[in-house]
Formats: C-alpha cells, sequence, structure tokens
C-alpha cells in the first residue's frame, strides 16, 4: 500500500510537469530540441519555464529585443518638412489720387508788398488771350493766362491794390471775393483779333473760379485799348511771383498758400 501511494504521488508529479511543459510551450517560443528534452526537470533549470507560466497567469509582456534597446550611434538629422508655397498676401484696392505736380523753376516768391513789372518787349503783334485757368497745387495756388502759339509775350505789371475796385474804362465797382486785389495788367493784349476782322478769341467768361486755397476768384477788370487787365481775389495779403511760359505764351501767376 505505501508503494502504491508512492506510484500515486510519482504519477501526479510527472502530470504536474507535463502541464507545466504544455503551458511553457504555448507562451514561450522554444525549440523542437527543447520541448522534446529527456530530462523532465530542464523545465525548472530553465528559468524561462517560469517566466512562460507567469506570463500565462498574468497580463502580457512584450518580449524586450536587445538590439532594439541598445544606444544608438547613428548620426541624427532634423526631419525635413516638404515645402508649403505661401500664397502671395492680398491687399484691398485702393484709389490711387494723382499728386498735383510741384512748381517748375523760376524766381522766388515777392512779399504782399512788391510790384513785379515787365515792360512790353515793343513788337507789332498783339498777344491774343485764348484762355485763362485757375487752379490749386502744392503750397500755392495758380492763375494761368494763355495766348495763341504765334504770338509774343506782352508787357505786364502785377501788384496788390486795395479793395474795392472799380472797372475799366467804366469806373463802374467791381465785386470780388476776398480782402485783397492782385491786379494783373497786360500791354499789348486782348481778347479780340485785331488784325482781320476784330472777332472774340477768348471764350472763356469773365469770372474764374476753381477749389483753391487763397484765392477766391479771377474776375476780369478792363479790356480797352490793347490793355487787358484781371484781379485775383485773394483771402489775405500773401507773397506771389510771376514768369512766364512758352510752347503756348504763357503769364504765370503763383500765390503762396
Amino acid at each position: 500500500e505505501p508503494q502504491l501511494s508512492f506510484k500515486m504521488m510519482k504519477r501526479a508529479f510527472q502530470m504536474l510537469v507535463y502541464l507545466t511543459h504544455i503551458i511553457t510551450i504555448l507562451s514561450v517560443d522554444y525549440s523542437v530540441t527543447d520541448i522534446m528534452h529527456p530530462d523532465p526537470l530542464f523545465w525548472y533549470k530553465d528559468d524561462t519555464s517560469w517566466n512562460g507560466i507567469l506570463r500565462c497567469l498574468g497580463p502580457p509582456v512584450a518580449p524586450v529585443d536587445p538590439v532594439a534597446t541598445a544606444p544608438s550611434t547613428a548620426p541624427t538629422t532634423a526631419p525635413t518638412t516638404a515645402a508649403t508655397a505661401v500664397p502671395p498676401a492680398t491687399t484691398a484696392s485702393t484709389a490711387v489720387i494723382p499728386r498735383i505736380p510741384t512748381a517748375p523753376p523760376g524766381p522766388t516768391f515777392e512779399p504782399a508788398t512788391a510790384v513785379v513789372e515787365q515792360h512790353f518787349p515793343g513788337t507789332n503783334r498783339l498777344a491774343v488771350l485764348t484762355d485763362v485757368r485757375l487752379g490749386r497745387n502744392d503750397g500755392f495756388d495758380r492763375v494761368v493766362f494763355q495766348f495763341r502759339n504765334d504770338d509774343s509775350l506782352p508787357g505786364y505789371l502785377v501788384d496788390y491794390r486795395p479793395l474795392p475796385l472799380t472797372a475799366d474804362p467804366s469806373d463802374l465797382p467791381l465785386v470780388i471775393t476776398g480782402d485783397h486785389g492782385l491786379v494783373v495788367r497786360m500791354q499789348a493784349a486782348s481778347r479780340f483779333r485785331m488784325d482781320t476782322d476784330y472777332s472774340l478769341v477768348y471764350p472763356g467768361p469773365s469770372t474764374v473760379t476753381a477749389s483753391a486755397d487763397g484765392v477766391t476768384e479771377v474776375v476780369l477788370r478792363g479790356d480797352f485799348e490793347a490793355m487787358l487787365s484781371w484781379v485775383i481775389g485773394v483771402r489775405g495779403a500773401r507773397p506771389f511771383r510771376v514768369f512766364t511760359l512758352s510752347g503756348p505764351p504763357r503769364l504765370v501767376v503763383d500765390i503762396a498758400t
């Protein structure tokens, strides 16, 4: 009977060993030689068998790869990114305001007390007026008296005169906006053609107005016996300058603003 009990214990032990063997095979990657090892205690001598049993009883443990965990000696390079095209910035359309050109080279501005005079050149040809213009520029207002292309410029005298003023030759009062009158008298000049039929050449009005800073208006004062005169209404006595241009002939008066 004791011998029978010993045999049963031996059989139970062998079954436990085989069961451990099976569990290890399922959890550990062994070769065929290891699986068929004749020593039944091989599985106890190998620590891997116990690791296999623990992996079956607990959560799975990822195998450790000694190559993957070894420190890398390869040089590291910065990651490269593909170039991305940047769309051009868009800006709201803006209206372009044309800049008024500055004055051409010419004489300096004279004080308001000055008298600018240029004598009649002495030619036998009359300067016939074709246009009168008033405009605003950077730092000054400009009045232009334009004549026919083939005419010579007349003589002129420009100075301030106190208001009120009268018309020439009627002596009727002139209504001029502003508190000062800059009078422009031109000798041997007229709005009429006197060499043929005495017809009116200047088609414009007798009062010229425009958006200006210092000048209020330009008013015809008289056109009599080849003496043509205009009055420039000015807000305050301001410095001015007078010069001529060609192509076509022009008499220019700039009033500082």
